[in-house]
Parts: structure tokens; C-alpha cells; sequence
């Protein structure tokens, strides 16, 4: 997990500070970056005092938001799945408005031997051009369609079974000229019509409340969360 420490916090009244100020605040770095494995960077406070700073935890969660303002203080740094989901930029109940750390280049690594492969910039398109989170969209592609095996995927280049009906799946299904064009046309659709509060299925930003109206499978939400974790090693 990426924990930052920033040194930037004025102290009034206070004129300098002594040695003991400088040992205390190397020996609490050196708890924070070899207990802890928290990196410490310094911050030159604004009013240029040498002796003016404090400690700060600054959370780097993408989605603190979400999880109801975590920002002032620190998850356990020995959770390998918060970590991921720090690093990634994605949680399982998160806002897919919020864009994803990764690169187009880790979701090719990601996706190198499949037939989805050298999509990632397709996926950051949407998510730059629609604002529909990257791991979100690479995850509801990878469940809906296999990893692009899926007959669909092949024949119509639909990557997520768009319009695909219960009734009548593969002849309903649209067809796409390239993958990219269907990952393009999901995202602007998922974007207007389940992630704006005036859209036709809107029902929050969550995965789980675009499954209640998205899909008919209660297990769904379930899912694409797995996929995602799958996908980011956990």
C-alpha cells in the first residue's frame, strides 16, 4: 500500500526545534519505514521554517471517498488484498466513476496469450473518454465473454454480451466491428445510462448496484469482483 508521510504542518508560537525534536522524528521515521514498511518523504512546510512541521498520514486510496473518508487514518499494511486494491485503484464495493491507477501497459501484461490481448489502451480510452473505471470494464469483458473465447465474442466481436437476451442471446447480440469499437460502445452506454443519477438504470456507482439492474444472474456483482481480484493477483 502506498502511505505517504508529509512533514508540512505549521506549529505556532514554536521557534525552532531542538535535537531531541530531530532524534524523536528520526526514530519515529525509522519505525514507520522498517516496522512498519511505511516510506516517508519530506515536505517542506509553506512557511519556509526550517522547524515548522509535523507528521501527516496521507492515504493514498483511490476510492476513500466510498469507504466513508478513511483519509485521516491507516488501514492494516499487512492486508495483501487492501494493498492490491490501494496499488490498483479499484475496490469490490467502489465507485466505478473513479479512474484506475493502472496503465495501458499493465492491463497488456495482464491480457498477453489471450485473445483480448493489446486492448489495454482500448480500455483507458473509455475510461478517459466515458469516465467507467478501466479494471471494471477489462473485468465485466473477461466474465461476459471469457476472455474473448465466448461464441459471441468471436462472431460479433461483442466482448460483454451487449444486448444479448435471455431469450434469444447469440441472434440479439450486437455486432461490432472490433473489439474496440465494443468496448467503447459499453462504456458511453454504462456511463449514460447507469452512472448518471438521471439515467435510465441508475441505481448508484457501486458494481453491485449496477448488477441489480445490468444483469439477471444474482451473482453477478460477485463475479466481475472476482475476476478483478483475479486479475491483480490476488
Amino acid at each position: 500500500m502506498d502511505i505517504k508521510i508529509k512533514n508540512s504542518i505549521n506549529i505556532n508560537g514554536f521557534s525552532g526545534p531542538s535535537q531531541s525534536y530531530y532524534e524523536t522524528k528520526e526514530r519515529f521515521k525509522a519505525i514507520l519505514e522498517t516496522k512498519l514498511n511505511i516510506p516517508t518523504v519530506e515536505v517542506p512546510s509553506s512557511s519556509g521554517d526550517l522547524g515548522a512541521n509535523d507528521f501527516m498520514i496521507d492515504l493514498l486510496f483511490q476510492q476513500s471517498r466510498s469507504l466513508g473518508e478513511i483519509s485521516n487514518y491507516a488501514a492494516p499494511i499487512n492486508n495483501p488484498y487492501a494493498n492490491k486494491l490501494a496499488e490498483n485503484g479499484l475496490i469490490a464495493s467502489s465507485n466505478v466513476r473513479e479512474k484506475s491507477k493502472v496503465s495501458a501497459s499493465y492491463i497488456d501484461s495482464k491480457l498477453q496469450g489471450t485473445a483480448l490481448e493489446g486492448l489495454g489502451s482500448a480500455f483507458k480510452k473509455a475510461e478517459e473518454e466515458h469516465g467507467v473505471n478501466a479494471l471494471f470494464l477489462l473485468g465485466l469483458a473477461i466474465h461476459e465473454s471469457n476472455y474473448g473465447t465466448s461464441r459471441i465474442a468471436k462472431d460479433k466481436n461483442n466482448l460483454f454480451g451487449f444486448q444479448a437476451y435471455d431469450n434469444s442471446p447469440y441472434s440479439s447480440a450486437k455486432g461490432f466491428k472490433s473489439f474496440d469499437e465494443s468496448i467503447d460502445t459499453v462504456a458511453k452506454y454504462l456511463s449514460e445510462n447507469y452512472l448518471q443519477p438521471d439515467g435510465k438504470y441508475f441505481n448508484g456507482y457501486s458494481i453491485s448496484a449496477i448488477g441489480k439492474k445490468y444483469a439477471t444472474d444474482p451473482n453477478w456483482a460477485n463475479g466481475i469482483e472476482n475476476r478483478i481480484k483475479k486479475l491483480i493477483g490476488m
